[in-house]
């Protein structure tokens, strides 16, 4: 379920539908627990669609607007530079036989 399609949805619609994905995510649960559920991924996105609507239901009373996405700033990359050698320092002490 896409966050647009939530936001859409009124107060009493939103409430319906989180009872609806938590009585989807129990049956999720009792299958897994007794080892017939193949596809995991169902138990994920609902548990992820319920969190959406909770989160846009929070939103709401609330009342935030976040209808418009935030732009984020354009970063510049670095360009790669040549290596540049390290400076050798004397420390006095002399290799063996020099």
């Amino acid at each position: 379920m896409k966050p647009s399609e939530i936001r859409a949805k009124g107060e009493k619609e939103l409430e319906k539908s989180l009872l609806e994905k938590k009585g989807e995510l129990f049956a999720f649960r009792l299958q897994h627990g007794m080892g017939q559920l193949t596809k995991t991924t169902g138990l994920k996105n609902t548990r992820r669609d319920i969190a959406r609507i909770m989160t846009i239901a929070r939103e709401k009373t609330l009342h935030l607007n976040v209808t418009t996405p935030v732009e984020t700033p354009v970063v510049a990359k670095k360009v790669a530079t040549t290596k540049k050698e390290k400076p050798k320092i004397k420390t006095g002490k002399t290799k063996k036989g020099e």
